[in-house]
């Protein structure tokens, strides 16, 4: 029997059982391109159905792709740099020469410098503990410096294979489509989508000078992305130039990421602050002196997402000495708030997510 793959989602295909993972009612045709029945109404419906890639298959994928030579082309999300992280990745990187993908740079203010960017991010790689040999910005959704990263992975690979890795949703197989497409080697790129693992197998690509190895998204339990899906996901996730909200005062003030988490101030006379996130996810300020009970009155509602649909996660509140000066406060998932002048912030998350103090990407 012939190999018989989804170019979707690089699943062995069958076609006996409609429940089972990877069915298409299509019978085998050599040389017809086939995508699966989940990656076909992902790809011309918008309809997701659950992924089927176990915690199993993503760990012997792991360990596969570190017992084999070459090096990695590791995607992250320009936003949201600390939700693309992920601990078996960081180790990953400590064995394999790295190049770090930051995509989605079109979301960002154009008004950033790119050198200044560019700096900005291998300092957060370094502190986050990643080694990095190289690192590119990109848009593959515009893009943007392709021909640099096909340049760049050729130099770093040196005729070694190449493993494209990343967590869910930082738009790993939209780099893959961007740089196969750039290169005319791929008429029906793979699918694409807002849902977890799309890429349900270890694909290889030949290329002129190495073979490309596409892998399956990791799950990021640690980011606001692992808990929503639907509308509440498309809200979070940012399609175009962010317009930071810039609020001039914050004191006695608390700002609300959506339903999603929030700062509180006291009296801070001197403090302003500027969120970066999806223009979609809205940012509620309140003049309030009990957050917490606000919160628990509006969330799904006034404050979402979350939605009322969306499973409910507690939330967990951490206090940090900021001393006046300039600090970012990283939301895994959702982006960041940039504080200036405040000396104390309480920061509100769902349990699971550690919020994150670091100078980023902002001056």
């Amino acid at each position: 029997m012939p190999e018989w793959r989804c170019i979707g989602c690089g699943g062995p295909l069958q076609n006996t059982s409609p429940d089972a993972p990877f069915y298409t009612p299509k019978s085998y045709q050599e040389g017809v391109p086939i995508y699966c029945e989940r990656c076909y109404k992902i790809r011309h419906y918008g309809q997701i159905k659950p992924s089927f890639v176990s915690e199993r298959v993503l760990a012997e994928t792991l360990t596969l792709v570190e017992s084999r030579p070459g090096i990695l082309l590791w995607t992250v999300d320009a936003l949201d740099f600390y939700g693309s992280m992920h601990p078996d990745l960081i180790a990953l990187s400590a064995h394999k020469r790295t190049l770090l993908i930051v995509n989605k740079i079109d979301v960002l203010p154009k008004s950033l410098s790119r050198e200044k960017l560019r700096q900005a991010y291998l300092t957060m790689a370094h502190d986050a503990g990643v080694s990095v040999e190289d690192l590119v910005l990109v848009s593959a959704l515009k893009k943007t410096d392709i021909d640099t990263l096909i340049e760049r992975t050729r130099l770093l690979s040196k005729g070694q294979d190449v493993t494209l890795v990343g967590v869910s949703n930082v738009g790993k197989s939209s780099v893959l489509n961007a740089m196969l497409g750039a290169q005319q080697l791929m008429k029906n790129p793979i699918t694409t989508s807002f849902e977890a693992n799309i890429t349900q197998g270890l694909i290889p690509f030949r290329l002129k000078d190495y073979t490309l190895y596409d892998t399956p998204g990791l799950r990021a339990k640690h980011a606001y992305r692992h808990y929503l899906s639907g509308d509440s996901l498309r809200r979070i996730m940012p399609f175009k130039e962010i317009k930071p909200t810039v609020f001039q005062t914050v004191s006695h003030r608390s700002f609300f990421l959506g339903g999603l988490a929030y700062l509180s101030f006291t009296d801070e006379p001197t403090g302003h602050i500027a969120t970066y996130v999806a223009n979609t996810l809205l940012v509620h300020a309140r003049l309030d002196e009990n957050p917490e009970a606000f919160y628990d009155a509006k969330v799904g509602h006034l404050l979402n997402p979350p939605a009322t649909t969306d499973p409910s996660v507690p939330l967990k509140r951490t206090t940090f000495e900021l001393k006046g000066a300039a600090i970012s406060v990283f939301f895994p998932g959702l982006g960041f708030v940039r504080v200036w002048g405040a000396h104390a912030v309480q920061v509100a998350t769902y349990e699971p997510i550690e919020p994150i103090l670091h100078p980023g990407v902002i001056g």
